[in-house]
């Protein structure tokens, strides 16, 4: 692991969320940790784990009350689960303090609406969203 030292040594170093690429981060969300949690929730729905005490189960709960207040069988509300659903995910891996500034609030809401249309995520989590309203 390298550390990326700052230019100048009066400078914090840390990076602002500008120079973040949008693409860069939809990349991300979907070959790396995202996607690798909808896999661990899918698997939890499908055999029914994620009660409490699991390493899921704040995540299994949160979708399970979206997927209980959802009509999925209309594509508009199927939709606004999937993006709220995508939104909770993303902002429960987000630091409390961090969560109220914009343009992590815009960030969040970007990445929600890229993976609420994206067709491989957007499926999966509405398949999750399914299950989670059957149980």
């Amino acid at each position: 692991m390298s550390v990326k030292r700052p230019s100048s040594p009066l400078s914090s170093g840390a990076e602002s969320l500008e120079t973040l690429d949008s693409k860069d981060l939809q990349k991300s969300v979907r070959t790396g940790q995202f996607a690798s949690q909808l896999d661990a929730l899918e698997t939890a729905a499908v055999s029914g784990g994620g009660e409490a005490g699991g390493p899921e189960s704040s995540a299994m709960q949160g979708l399970r009350q979206i997927a209980e207040n959802a009509d999925l069988s209309t594509p508009g509300q199927a939709l606004a689960a999937i993006r709220e659903s995508a939104q909770f995910l993303i902002n429960s891996r987000i630091n409390e303090k961090f969560r109220e500034q914009e343009k992590v609030s815009d960030m969040v809401d970007e990445l929600s609406e890229f993976v609420a249309e994206d067709p491989f995520l957007g499926t999966k989590l509405k398949k999750i969203l399914e299950r989670l309203k059957q149980k």
